[in-house]
């Protein structure tokens, strides 16, 4: 079978892949249920249901079962837009509570880096070999990257919901989701959203703070312990 995975940022939503203990959503280019069987496993893709309005438990709740979310990955693109730049490539984020593992690659790898690390510090290694401990990641990227990356606030906004580090002012659509916020100088907006089990996440958003724009365009979730993107 062909995988049809999006390979821009926006195509139509996709199957929902569920395994015990984790739930994949691949978002390829139609959406259909198919039975499968791996390893002696049977494992059910579902088609995926249309995003549903906001939980009748209200914002609160909804914020709170998404910090919790603490163990996923993400696969996706990324473009990202300056005075002086533009870059632009895939990336692949996993995220086991504090210890994060990002990576970027940009076209025939160029301006490729990796992101590990945990709470207390992150270590960003490039494609020339360069090798740095981030302490205070808000200018250590500046100075690697040429562009400012919230990074450690990234990791909630992804989820769909504002870093609980401080305050943020939302703003809700009509359907009563979050349609957008503004924390810490940045603004967040997302634009598409994708059922995943129980939750909704994000499927396209935008970052900026007058500096830099990062769109996101995410294709394939996973959640839980352990998760990793196939």
């Amino acid at each position: 079978m062909v995988d049809h995975r999006e390979q821009v940022l926006g195509s139509e939503n996709g199957p929902v892949s569920g395994a015990p203990a984790l739930q994949v959503c691949r978002l390829p280019a139609s959406c259909f249920p198919l039975p499968a069987v791996q390893s002696g496993i049977v494992l059910l893709l579902t088609a995926c249901a249309a995003v549903p309005p906001a939980p009748e438990a209200g914002w609160p709740a909804e914020r709170d079962a998404l910090v919790a979310l603490e163990n996923w990955s993400l696969k996706g693109r990324i473009a990202v837009a300056t005075e002086e730049q533009g870059v632009s490539g895939s990336i692949r984020w996993q995220q086991d509570t504090d210890q994060t593992d990002f990576s970027f690659r940009g076209p025939l790898g160029s301006g490729s880096f990796r992101i590990q690390g945990d709470g207390d510090s992150l270590r960003l290694t490039t494609k020339d070999g360069s090798d740095r401990v981030l302490d205070d990641p808000d200018s250590g990227f500046r100075e690697a990257l040429g562009f400012d990356l919230p990074f450690r606030s990234m990791r909630y906004w992804v989820r769909g919901v504002p870093a609980p580090s401080s305050e943020a002012e939302t703003r809700f659509g009509s359907d009563g989701r979050l349609d957008s916020f503004s924390q810490a100088g940045w603004s967040v907006e997302y634009t598409s959203f994708v059922q995943v089990e129980s939750r909704v996440l994000p499927r396209r958003l935008t970052i900026g703070n007058g500096d830099v724009r990062l769109k996101l365009g995410i294709s394939e979730w996973t959640l839980g312990s352990g998760a990793e993107g196939t």
